[in-house]
């Protein structure tokens, strides 16, 4: 059934409606002599609280009870990528939060009282839009409705891509930086 259900249009349109909202991509007729970036439908279940009472063509409850969601996520062929071409060396990294940062800076700041927050954005690498002179071309993915007749020019990043962490990363950090927040010195993860 599982198989059914992802291959079914209702579930891609459902979970790409994000991607559609942030106009991340824009169709092109041709790719002007470069090799379009590959793309591909990446599947997945996530298990879903008892008590969800949401509903649609992504929602199931299995026979045993358990509620799930099926999940379809258009994602880039990264590797397929050219260094010079398609992104910049210095595109390539991302800080993340260290786990040693996190446990020096959490009992200090229970013994201040102060308050903790952890952030999660969905759909994070939908967000920042790709700078006007980086020029991704990619090919749709197998079975979309494009598949074959157009090529698409992406206006934002995307998973896969291999500059994705970094152009999330800057735009997060001049968001944070706006809100007066600062980053340690030590882990450019942690404001």
């Amino acid at each position: 059934e599982a198989n059914k259900i992802f291959r079914s249009d209702s579930v891609r349109v459902h979970d790409n409606k994000a991607a559609t909202q942030q106009r991340v991509e824009e169709p092109l007729s041709a790719a002007a002599g470069r090799k379009p970036v590959g793309s591909k439908y990446v599947f997945d279940i996530k298990l879903r609280s008892p008590t969800c009472t949401l509903t649609g063509p992504c929602y199931k409850t299995l026979p045993d009870g358990r509620k799930v969601r099926y999940k379809a996520r258009m994602v880039a062929k990264g590797f397929s990528q050219k260094q010079g071409i398609d992104f910049k060396m210095d595109e390539k990294y991302a800080p993340t939060p260290q786990i040693a940062s996190i446990r020096m800076i959490l009992p200090h700041v229970f013994s201040k009282g102060w308050e903790v927050r952890q952030l999660d954005a969905k759909q994070a690498f939908l967000i920042p839009p790709l700078p006007d002179d980086e020029q991704i071309i990619m090919a749709p993915p197998p079975g979309s409705k494009f598949d074959g007749k157009y090529l698409v020019r992406l206006l934002r990043s995307l998973y896969g891509l291999v500059q994705a962490a970094h152009h999330w990363h800057r735009e997060i950090k001049g968001t944070l930086l706006k809100h007066e927040f600062t980053c340690i010195d030590a882990d450019q993860g942690v404001y």
